[in-house]
């Protein structure tokens, strides 16, 4: 007898899976920007991230339209498509940008702002359905939601990375080293969720995934001769 595949499942799997294009997608941006420069819209790097966008965008619009009400697909995915909406137009505002006004001296600009805004938001949204959907705290003896759930926090963390400007596209740009106090008001609150959420050790677990993903990550770009951005023990440091 085939087993059929709960649709809710699937969408949130699609959406995840997509959305995790985002961490080698901005790592591969800016080795891009380092080593060829910003050559167009379409660039590799773009399309990879946009792909993800996309995906979470169709998963969102899927739940609004048919799986709410049909499957009980979670509310948390309108806050996906949200994310959605204002990534779209970072995107939209970047290109706007680099024809009217330039380029990016970092990721500090207002397009990269509100485009990171967008993702913030369809992270969140997924954190929250992927918890609403497996029911995760009822039960402990699944651990796919909880490694799923890690892996969307470590996501959180590579995201306010990217919020304080860490991944220089110059050599010369500082890293937010340079900002402890900015830094404390990111690192803590996402490692505190991981805790409370999942129970004792999932702080240093969200910190080592985020670790051997960006490692990982770098390598491959570093074995192609790409100008990689400087990496960081930082984040491993509060979940200690």
């Amino acid at each position: 007898m085939t087993r059929r595949v709960d649709p809710v499942t699937l969408a949130l799997a699609l959406a995840l899976g997509a959305g995790w294009f985002g961490f080698p997608g901005l790592l591969w941006d800016v080795a891009w920007h380092r080593t060829i420069g910003r050559d167009s819209f379409l660039a590799p790097p773009h399309v990879l991230m946009y792909t993800g966008v996309a995906a979470n965008g169709l998963v969102s619009a899927w739940a609004l339209a048919w799986g709410r009400r049909r499957y009980g697909a979670p509310a948390a995915l309108s806050l996906s498509g949200a994310g959605f909406l204002l990534a779209v137009a970072g995107a939209a505002l970047d290109e706007w940008w680099h024809v009217n006004v330039g380029k990016d001296v970092n990721l500090w600009s207002p397009p990269h702002l509100v485009g990171l805004a967008g993702t913030v938001l369809i992270a969140l949204g997924l954190v929250f359905a992927v918890a609403a959907h497996t029911r995760f705290a009822r039960t402990h003896r699944w651990w796919a939601p909880r490694v799923i759930l890690l892996f969307c926090l470590a996501d959180l963390i590579h995201k306010s990375m990217v919020a304080l400007d860490h991944y220089t596209l110059d050599a010369w740009g500082r890293t937010p080293d340079f900002y402890p106090f900015l830094l404390a008001l990111f690192l803590p609150a996402i490692l505190v969720t991981a805790t409370r959420a999942l129970g004792p050790g999932a702080a240093t677990a969200t910190a080592v995934i985020f670790t051997v993903q960006h490692v990982v990550i770098l390598l491959v770009l570093r074995a192609f001769d790409m100008r990689i951005p400087t990496f960081t023990p930082i984040p491993i440091l509060p979940a200690l």
